[in-house]
């Protein structure tokens, strides 16, 4: 899902940061008001700095609950309500963990096998197909983010209407996803794979997935209000021929999406992701979630409660894809200062942040969400701030070795995330928030650089590691099973490599902007000569009236194209989530009219150069501008632009 902003991660760090003003006790307290006393302080500021309207915590410790609780605003209307500790907040990704529970239920129950293709325990419908891949997809490929899949979701993973979803096996069939490389090389994450492990999970159970849910793992977890159902009315549901809706008097507790300043807030949702729902429908209270919390930090409540035996569990705590780095069985990774370690699942939506972390050497967990933008980092940060504060270890050495320094020169240039659109109109958009530069210095930092000019720095560990130097992150840089060299998140679910040429977001915005600045002027002066009758007549004209034309289409097409951007920029791109596509196929379409009159132009330019009044400085300029015009046409058929291509 959405990912925060390096500037937004930046603004909380620093507003969690102020909350320690005193010298750091050593040992995690266990008393409750010690805890509360230090989360207060520290939300307090996090939401201010931010405009949060409402979040929730849930801190257990050695089994015991230190505290759940809700803070400010959980909704607005029909009337004002705040945050208890059973409103229900929408978690996003954090809800595929309970779902990787219900698929190590079927594995124990001898239903499935983790070595078992997907299409065996799919129905026809959503087959996968193989699409020229030799090796099929695996249900462990599904769990670990390696099935080598592209990522979408522009228009379909979130909906702000109602009417617009849809059930989960129809969403699948729909939105399909292509290949792009075989399985098991590469860990990419996709909100895809855990969807169809919902399919799975239905297929196989008979049960529809919030019923199974609820049955087998939320209610004997302890989650007593926690579900996956939509909040919409029977009526609706059995239209759309979706599962039975929350019940009406748990709706009422339901946290609405809020943004603007505290005195001015305004519903900026509803976010509704019923039809992906394994991926990220899930909404649960600071309750539920300490029952979560409890069971996942000791895995022998987890057997008592009759959900998952402890040993199963430890298994999907092992390293599950053989590549660099640790890959959890579904979990995240987590690294914190010092070479201690954790496990959880962070979640965002377009207006909303969820975080869950566990620290098994603490027997810690840490279960925050927010009902707004601004909360990206919260739940990492507080949990990092904590261990930092009450149970420091000895920061982990910088090593700055020659082999680490000339590693980092190898790693400068710009790279490209893997989790994006690769066949669609959709991958021009996405390809903004997909890109990163990376520049070495001499001492073999690495200073990560987007395309909005934000920054952050990372220190060499060794062995390939990088942590930033807040030490609140790391990155693991190593050759993968292609022999190619490739980035990773620590958690290990996202990875990235190098750039191609057609994939670095800055050559598009010059090539674009240079062919706006271009395409504008010359179709302003065809239209002059046009409106004066100075343009030639006859079949000499045909070139002059094709490049005008083309000139036309371009400037309406990149103009529109560059127009979305911009208006996605205040809010992160969240709109462009629910409207898309909206007017990009007109603008697509007519790149595709500018390139194919460009085509006719070349076509005829010998015969153009050769017309009676051309000075040497014109035809100098229509060689340029068909030039510039041929490599804008290049790059845009390279990103998606020419013509439009959706589901």
């Amino acid at each position: 899902m959405l990912r925060p902003t390096l500037a937004a991660f930046a603004l909380i760090a620093t507003a969690m940061s102020a909350t320690a003003q005193s010298p750091a006790p050593q040992g995690l307290p266990t008393n409750p008001e010690s805890i509360r006393a230090w989360v207060d302080g520290a939300m307090r500021v996090a939401m201010e700095q931010n405009s949060v309207a409402g979040a929730t915590v849930t801190i257990v410790k050695d089994g015991k609950v230190l505290l759940a609780k809700g803070y400010a605003t959980a909704r607005i209307s029909p009337a004002p309500r705040a945050t208890d500790v059973d409103t229900l907040f929408q978690v996003a990704s954090i809800s595929k963990t309970p779902v990787y529970i219900a698929i190590m239920q079927l594995v124990e129950a001898g239903t499935i096998t983790l070595d078992d293709p997907a299409n065996a325990h799919l129905p026809k419908a959503l087959q996968l197909p193989d699409q020229g891949f030799q090796k099929p997809i695996l249900i462990r490929h599904l769990m670990t983010h390696s099935a080598g899949f592209e990522d979408s979701a522009l228009g379909h993973l979130f909906v702000n209407n109602p009417e617009r979803l849809m059930p989960l096996e129809t969403y699948l069939a729909r939105y399909r996803v292509n290949r792009v490389r075989e399985p098991g090389l590469q860990t990419s994450y996709s909100n895809y794979a855990l969807t169809l492990l919902g399919a799975i999970i239905v297929h196989r159970s008979g049960l529809d997935f919030p019923s199974y849910m609820e049955a087998k793992v939320l209610r004997p977890m302890g989650m007593a209000r926690a579900t996956y159902r939509d909040p919409v009315s029977p009526e609706l549901a059995k239209k759309l021929g979706l599962p039975a809706p929350m019940d009406r008097a748990v709706v009422a507790n339901i946290t609405q999406q809020l943004g603007g300043s505290e005195g001015k807030r305004k519903e900026i949702g509803p976010e509704l992701t019923g039809m992906i729902a394994p991926a990220g429908g899930m909404r649960a209270s600071a309750n539920d979630m300490a029952a979560y919390l409890t069971a996942l930090s000791d895995p022998a409540v987890l057997e008592a409660r009759g959900v998952l035996k402890a040993a199963t569990f430890a298994e999907m705590l092992r390293p599950g894809v053989p590549l660099p780095g640790t890959r959890r069985m579904g979990f995240m990774h987590y690294d914190f200062d010092g070479g201690r370690t954790g496990f959880g699942h962070g979640g965002a939506m377009a207006f909303g942040a969820s975080d869950l972390i566990v620290v098994p050497d603490q027997r810690l967990g840490v279960f925050v969400s927010t009902n707004g933008g601004g909360g990206f980092a919260f739940a990492n940060d507080l949990v990092r701030r904590m261990l930092r504060d009450f149970a420091p270890l000895p920061p982990s050495a910088i090593v700055r070795s020659a082999e680490v320094r000339q590693l980092a020169k190898a790693l400068e240039g710009d790279w490209i995330a893997n989790r994006r659109a690769w066949h669609r109109t959709e991958k021009a958009v996405i390809l903004f928030d997909s890109a990163t530069r990376i520049a070495a210095e001499d001492n073999g930092d690495l200073i990560i650089s987007a395309i909005d000019g934000t920054q952050f720095r990372l220190q060499p560990l060794g062995n390939g590691v990088w942590q930033s130097a807040d030490r609140m992150s790391q990155r693991v840089f190593a050759k993968d099973a292609d022999g190619t060299m490739t980035s990773w998140s620590g958690s290990g679910t996202g990875s990235a490599v190098k750039a191609g040429l057609f994939e670095r977001p800055l050559l598009l915005l010059i090539v674009l902007g240079a062919t706006l600045a271009f395409a504008t002027v010359t179709a302003l002066r065809g239209l002059r000569r046009l409106i004066l009758r100075a343009a030639a007549s006859g079949p000499d004209a045909s070139g002059p009236l094709s490049l005008t034309g083309a000139a036309a289409f371009w400037t309406f097409g990149i103009g529109g194209f560059l127009t979305t951007l911009g208006f996605a920029v205040p809010d992160g791109g969240a709109q462009l989530l629910f409207d898309w596509p909206g007017q990009m196929p007109v603008f697509a379409w007519s790149i595709a009219i500018a390139l194919a009159l460009t085509i006719i132009a070349l076509v005829g330019v010998r015969r153009d150069l050769r017309s009676p009044g051309w000075t040497n400085w014109r035809k100098a300029k229509h060689i340029a501008l068909l030039a510039l015009l041929g490599v804008a046409g290049v790059t845009c058929w390279q990103v998606g632009l020419v013509g439009f291509s959706g589901f």
